[in-house]
């Protein structure tokens, strides 16, 4: 999913791989728990990069992916713990 300023996925391995080539996301969509949408700024280099990961071609470090992996879950669950009060 894209619009002019941002852009959307659901896909949770493509958002970590987005991290770890240093695109931060700038908001994480919960209102579907079950689908969470991660959010990041629209731009040149993070259109290179997901075309990159969909062609195979996009390398990362392993260690820093699995870190990425590992922060994008922690920040879902917080997130989801915070729309819970």
């Amino acid at each position: 999913m894209t619009n002019d300023k941002n852009y959307e996925t659901h896909d949770m391995a493509l958002a970590a791989a987005l991290l770890t080539s240093g695109h931060r996301p700038i908001n994480l969509n919960i209102s579907n728990p079950r689908r969470v949408c991660f959010v990041f700024e629209q731009t040149v280099e993070l259109n290179g990069c997901v075309n990159s990961y969909w062609t195979k071609a996009l390398a990362v470090e392993p260690k820093s992916y699995f870190d990425s992996l590992r922060d994008l879950k922690s920040w879902m669950y917080s997130e989801q713990d915070n729309a819970a009060y």
